[in-house]
């Protein structure tokens, strides 16, 4: 158990987080045992404070020293990594909130962005069978304040990485437009929906960052061609691909990223993944007939 008034407070935090953010009882038991066997072990506390104090110090920095760091506390605490990476990341949230005060986003937009959390807890439940997230370098840009969440999407500025021309709009690979990013939320996208988000965040970005002409891109598995193919016309992803010009393709045949729409890891059995949409079904067949899958880049010039 937690020797110090220090420890305490963290494990205070760590449990009104995953009350206030809405986690699971299960998640919520899972992920506070996991801190009880950091806080015995006096090393890996040691290795936690490293992490934040550097943290603290380089708010951008990317998240290799914070994952490297995790993955010793897990093993002196045997525990799995997934689950570390979160009870880290979530005890980190508390420092973040002087860098969102610092950088001049509010509040509300720091909460919003730490639902990101537990949308990647309950992906790594379904997937790994863990409470924890196994994508730790992702939430880098939500701790920097530079991802910000609008309705049920989320938003920041990137380098196009392709080159785009139409109707006088002339982008280079280097320019930076306002990438789109898709959480699982569990909740439908309905048209409404991104209209709302990309409304709100072009306000935003115009405001904060001076952009005159807004620019949104994707890259994402929902954007690769085929899927329209699959889709009914009248489906809420089909409304959401048709806003994206595809500039770029890529297509895969190890179906890593399988996972993101069966929630579940690929092993090699076609017959064993869930069919029961009709983008799972059409999925599944495409893999049992070896045929490829794949991502693409889309550009949507946004003119509201």
């Amino acid at each position: 158990m937690c020797k110090s008034a220090s420890l305490q407070n963290r494990k205070t935090y760590l449990s009104d987080f995953l009350a206030d953010f809405g986690y699971s009882a299960e998640a919520k038991s899972a992920l506070e045992a996991a801190f009880d066997r950091i806080a015995e072990e006096k090393s890996a506390s040691r290795l936690f404070e490293k992490i934040r104090r550097r943290y603290e110090k380089k708010p951008d920095e990317k998240f290799g020293y914070l994952v490297e760091s995790a993955d010793k506390i897990a093993a002196k605490c045997a525990l799995s990594p997934y689950a570390v990476y979160l009870v880290v990341l979530i005890l980190l949230s508390e420092s973040s909130k002087k860098v969102y005060a610092d950088r001049d986003v509010s509040s509300e937009m720091w909460r919003r962005n730490m639902f990101d959390l537990k949308y990647e807890c309950d992906t790594c439940i379904l997937v790994r069978g863990v409470y924890g997230t196994d994508c730790p370098l992702w939430p880098k840009s939500f701790f920097a304040a530079t991802r910000f969440t609008f309705g049920k999407l989320q938003f920041e500025t990137g380098r196009l990485g392709k080159p785009y021309e139409k109707d006088g709009i002339r982008l280079r690979p280097d320019d930076r437009v306002i990438f789109i990013h898709i959480p699982r939320t569990g909740e439908r996208l309905l048209p409404e929906d991104v209209d709302a988000a990309t409304q709100a965040a072009s306000r935003f970005f115009k405001e904060r960052y001076g952009i005159e002409d807004v620019i949104f891109a994707c890259h994402s598995w929902l954007l690769y061609p085929e899927n329209k193919n699959i889709l009914s016309e009248t489906s809420n992803l089909y409304s959401f691909i048709s806003r994206f010009e595809i500039i770029h393709v890529e297509e895969d045949t190890t179906y890593k990223d399988l996972w993101r729409l069966f929630d579940m890891e690929y092993k090699g059995d076609a017959d064993a993944l869930p069919r029961d949409t009709s983008l799972r079904r059409a999925y599944a067949e495409r893999v049992k007939a070896h045929k490829p899958l794949g991502a693409a880049l889309g550009v949507w010039v946004y003119k509201k």
